[in-house]
């Protein structure tokens, strides 16, 4: 038994210990991985809304309060303008005994100057909310950017030790359990065949997949016959990933979906519904086998062309010839049906 510390945070933040003994085992704990990967996701995505949205709620009762703010200074100042107008005419009108020279200087114009202009200070009366109130929104992002941060690498560990657990577990079922391939190939005219295989069960698959292509799959079920779920829909041979869009790689064709199994950075294939035959120090044909039903059906094509299960002759006893050279290494055991 093979016992592993997850490093994905549970409730709480704690850390949940996983015992990894059969192959299944190591694929439900990548499939969590995956859900707290997601609901991660999903939580930094209403965080960053929810901050967002009070950032902008505050911006706007700000403008609001400057709206407020500016249409208060002007007529406060239009009012004492009037009223030191008033006050000035008031004092500088000549009274009984009293010459208009002397009595421009009287102390109600000193007075009327100080007591009557209002004070402009030059300040913003907002300034300390603004300060504040950024400060406080700077704050919370650089708590949502860190706990990102900390998420993220918690949860790298946690994908690089579930996908490590899938190897090893994948290395271990194909030392002690040699999958069997029953290969039936019906000759048509023109030397063309139709080779089908009968599909194999989950663990088989995965195994199958390490011989052929180098590395297991991403999914325990990818052979899963898809097309009996979504009668109407078209299947797609790439699995979603959170860089990875099936449908972006079933629009760019052949090529792009090739690629998924030539791809030297995955540690797992992100495959689905079919499963590649990489036959070492050859390029072309490609050959691939697709899920139809109880059996898997071979496709193969040349450079630039489509994938058809019309194979060509030549292209058949390559494919057999691959697999009784893995029979004859002891990798799997094979049977071929030719009527």
């Amino acid at each position: 038994m093979t016992t592993i510390m997850s490093m994905t945070p549970r409730s709480g933040g704690e850390l949940a210990r996983v015992e990894v003994e059969t192959l299944a085992d190591a694929y439900l704990w990548l499939e969590e991985v995956r859900a707290s990967h997601a609901s991660f996701l999903l939580t930094r995505k209403e965080r960053v809304s929810k901050l967002d949205a009070r950032a902008r709620y505050i911006l706007g009762s700000l403008k609001a309060a400057r709206r407020f703010i500016d249409s208060s200074s002007a007529a406060k100042s239009s009012s004492a303008c009037h009223a030191y107008t008033e006050a000035v005419q008031s004092e500088t009108r000549p009274s009984s005994g009293a010459s208009p020279d002397e009595s421009s200087k009287t102390e109600g114009e000193e007075a009327g100057a100080s007591t009557l202009v209002p004070k402009q200070s030059g300040e913003d009366p907002l300034s300390d909310i603004v300060e504040r109130t950024r400060e406080e929104l700077e704050a919370a992002r650089s708590d949502l950017d860190r706990w990102s941060k900390e998420e993220e690498t918690k949860l790298a560990e946690a994908f690089e030790a579930a996908e490590k657990a899938v190897i090893e577990r994948t290395e271990a079922y194909s030392a002690h359990q040699i999958p069997l391939l029953r290969v039936e190939v019906a000759r048509l005219a023109q030397d063309r065949c139709i080779v089908h295989v009968h599909r194999p069960g989950d663990d088989e698959a995965v195994v199958l997949c390490w011989l052929l292509t180098g590395r297991p799959p991403s999914r325990h079920d990818y052979l899963r016959d898809d097309s009996l779920d979504a009668v109407d829909e078209q299947v797609h041979l790439a699995v979603r990933e959170h860089e990875l869009d099936p449908k972006v790689v079933s629009e760019r064709g052949a090529d792009a979906e090739d690629a998924l199994a030539r791809d030297g950075k995955r540690r797992l294939l992100p495959i689905r519904a079919h499963l590649p035959v990489l036959i070492p120090d050859i390029e072309w044909p490609r050959l691939r086998m697709r899920t139809r039903g109880p059996v898997l059906e071979l496709e193969s094509r040349g450079e630039g062309g489509e994938y058809s299960h019309l194979i060509e002759g030549e292209t058949c006893e390559l494919f057999t010839g691959y697999l009784l050279s893995l029979r004859a290494r002891g990798l799997l055991e094979i049977d071929i049906q030719v009527p």
